[in-house]
């Protein structure tokens, strides 16, 4: 056990004499946590209404989410199609096909 010890060297020592000193450091006396009982718990809000105010007064437009999930698979298709087709405009696909044909 002493051999192994003896191997880790110096780096060790940054390691291991540290930790070592934290292990016997007395917890500090915390006071105790007091609990009372002032009333009712705090009224939560939906998030919702509360960014709806901060987009009205900053002047930006809110996205609206659809409310069923028809509304939502709509707006996905919707999506997916504005996505499909060419990714490059038809000049810009030619003059890629044949820069690559002459580099055969």
């Amino acid at each position: 056990m002493i051999g192994k010890c003896r191997s880790l060297g110096r780096s060790g020592l940054v390691w291991v004499l540290p930790l070592a000193l934290a292990a016997c450091q007395v917890p500090p006396d915390l006071p105790e946590r007091r609990v009372t009982e002032s009333g009712a718990p705090p009224q939560l809000l939906p998030i919702s209404a509360i960014l709806d105010q901060a987009a009205e007064a900053s002047g930006r437009t809110v996205a609206t989410r659809p409310d069923s999930t028809q509304e939502r698979a709509s707006a996905l298709r919707a999506r997916a199609q504005g996505l499909r087709g060419p990714i490059l405009p038809e000049g810009e696909r030619e003059r890629l096909l044949a820069s690559e044909q002459t580099l055969r």
